[in-house]
């Protein structure tokens, strides 16, 4: 893995960055640079439709980005002993961006339960309080008898009120709890 990683470096397709975690502890992370990013995208690898991003948009949330890169694999790996196949991820701004542009589009009535219901439903979210929560990751998955599937995925931290938490849950949403 070392030598291909370095390959990568060296073919500017891949940058390294190191981050503080702690004052201890630092974590060593890799991105796609652009030209890499550009590649990935012709490459024919990635559905059309799936995002992908490069370089290190907001160094801050790095940890939570990396641990939510391990939840995801987590989360593959059980999609794949029951048989589907991941299709596309979509990361919380993504879905943030596609919800926002729905209930825009409602004009004067996105406000009216039942709208903000179908709203909801059509990305695969619940309403919780007259809201709609974003998870930190949704994966919309292929199951056996070709049906479409979706997971929403939260990493939750210590900074989350019990209340959050409970919403979290009442929108269906999986949480996990960070390593330490």
């Amino acid at each position: 893995m070392e030598r291909e990683t370095e390959s990568l470096m060296r073919q500017g397709l891949v940058e390294e960055k190191r981050f503080e975690i702690s004052v201890s502890k630092s974590m060593q992370m890799y991105t796609l640079t652009k030209a890499g990013r550009r590649l990935m995208q012709r490459s024919g690898r990635v559905p059309n439709d799936q995002e992908i991003y490069a370089g290190f948009v907001k160094p801050r949330e790095a940890k939570h980005d990396a641990e939510l890169y391990r939840v995801y694999q987590k989360e593959e790996d059980r999609i794949e002993r029951r048989g589907g196949r991941v299709r596309r991820v979509l990361p919380r701004l993504r879905t943030e961006k596609k919800v926002n542009r729905d209930l825009a589009r409602r004009g004067p009535e996105k406000d009216d339960p039942d709208k903000k219901r179908d709203v909801a439903e059509r990305h695969g979210l619940r309403v919780v309080h007259g809201r709609i929560p974003v998870p930190d990751l949704q994966i919309e998955y292929e199951m056996p008898d070709q049906s479409i599937a979706r997971v929403n995925l939260e990493l939750t931290t210590e900074d989350y009120r019990p209340r959050q938490l409970v919403d979290k849950a009442r929108a269906g949403f999986t949480l996990y709890k960070p390593r330490r």
